[in-house]
């Protein structure tokens, strides 16, 4: 990996860890500002809302024009959401701060990964097989997470404040250092095979839009597609009930400290998983057999310190298995349009993992949650193993 790459891999892993310095306390910190704990789901929504409208159309403007301004931005856009935050005295500043919040993570969704690989196959990297680069990307950003959370949470109560400013700090910090160190990559990118005669823009996007969709379509990456889709969704869900299941199963322990340790210790299983496959790409099949039968696992599980290792384990194997999917698309997709197919699938996995919620909630009311949970990902995943066997076929009979 060159000089270039890393310092990328490096930006993004500041940025993440400065946005997670708040990550343990976010919630607390907002209730003592005034919002109640009902107005946090709103928060929650508008968030959901605001990156699910623009998150492929600020993908495909990145690809069309410059993946360095949308970086660049997504951490501005992260500054102001932290000062905006930091400084509010009204309930209204605090919803204006997470929009701009929203609008950093539809900015980054697809343009740190596609601007990475793009620089990493100009410094002469293995151009078919991107898992290496995926995996340190991932690995890197889920240990800078780590450490954010675990600095974050040991800050003083009445000191949030000051947490909050000097995380907008550090995010003015590394845009100004990205202006210097992050190159521009869009001069030089173009389809494959085709050259840029520059037609009416209504034809450009028309013509890109049916590349887009009649790619992810086709037999073999449509199979990836879903496999990716569940996995990320799979992902969402359970990172989003982890404090619950902490809560649940450790409730004399129920303190932020304790919290902060559950997730740090999930982020490090992350990490794990993306060391182990770099070094050794596991069959994309066995590790969904693995997540369901972790899953299975805590089905008839009633030990609370089990389900609690299980359910961090889990992570291991739900992010091996979307770095190999998410390896594979990537293998297949076009270069100038990277980014947006990268949002397109975000924001797909996103709206699964919303119908999946609700499955989930209505387990949790009728039969428990760890039951109902369980379930539903078990058989969710079975859905995923399915598709990869058609996908196997398919390319043995291709």
């Amino acid at each position: 990996m060159g000089q270039k790459s890393k310092r990328l891999i490096l930006l993004a892993a500041l940025f993440e860890a400065s946005r997670m310095l708040t990550g343990a306390t976010s919630a607390l910190y907002l209730m003592r500002k005034g919002i109640l704990e009902r107005e946090i789901a709103f928060l929650r929504m508008l968030q959901f809302i605001i990156v699910l409208g623009m998150d492929a159309s600020l993908g495909y403007i990145a690809d069309k024009y410059s993946r360095r301004a949308s970086v660049l931005l997504s951490v501005l856009c992260a500054a102001c959401w932290l000062l905006i935050t930091a400084v509010a005295t009204h309930k209204s500043l605090l919803y204006v701060g997470e929009a701009f919040n929203a609008l950093s993570m539809a900015l980054a969704s697809g343009s740190f990964l596609a601007l990475l690989i793009d620089t990493y196959k100009k410094e002469g990297g293995c151009s078919t097989d991107l898992t290496g680069v995926i995996a340190q990307y991932t690995q890197s950003l889920t240990l800078s997470m780590a450490g954010g959370v675990l600095i974050g949470s040991f800050f003083p109560l009445d000191k949030l404040d000051h947490l909050w400013m000097l995380a907008a700090i550090l995010c003015v910090c590394i845009f100004a250092g990205g202006c210097f160190l992050i190159e521009d990559d869009r001069k030089k990118v173009a389809h494959k095979g085709k050259e840029r005669l520059r037609p009416r823009l209504k034809d450009v996007v028309g013509r890109d839009v049916r590349y887009i969709f009649g790619t992810l379509l086709k037999k073999r990456l449509l199979f990836m597609c879903i496999a990716f889709l569940l996995s990320v969704a799979h992902f969402k869900i359970v990172i989003s009930y982890t404090q619950i299941v902490t809560r649940t199963n450790l409730p004399h322990l129920n303190n932020s400290y304790t919290h902060a340790t559950v997730l740090v210790l999930v982020l490090l299983a992350q990490s794990f998983a993306c060391y182990v496959i770099k070094r050794k790409s596991p069959s994309v099949f066995s590790l969904a057999l693995c997540t369901m039968g972790i899953f299975a696992s805590l089905m008839i599980s009633k030990m609370a310190y089990l389900n609690v290792g299980l359910w961090i384990a889990s992570f291991f194997f739900l992010v091996s298995l979307q770095v190999s999917v998410s390896s594979k698309i990537h293998n297949r997709i076009d270069d100038g349009l990277r980014g947006t197919v990268d949002s397109v699938l975000n924001a797909g996995s996103m709206v699964f993992a919303s119908l999946f919620s609700w499955i989930v909630y209505r387990g949790y009311s009728s039969i428990g949650f760890i039951y109902g949970f369980s379930i539903f990902i078990f058989c969710a995943v079975c859905i995923a193993n399915a598709s990869w066997a058609l996908l196997n076929r398919s390319e043995k009979s291709a």
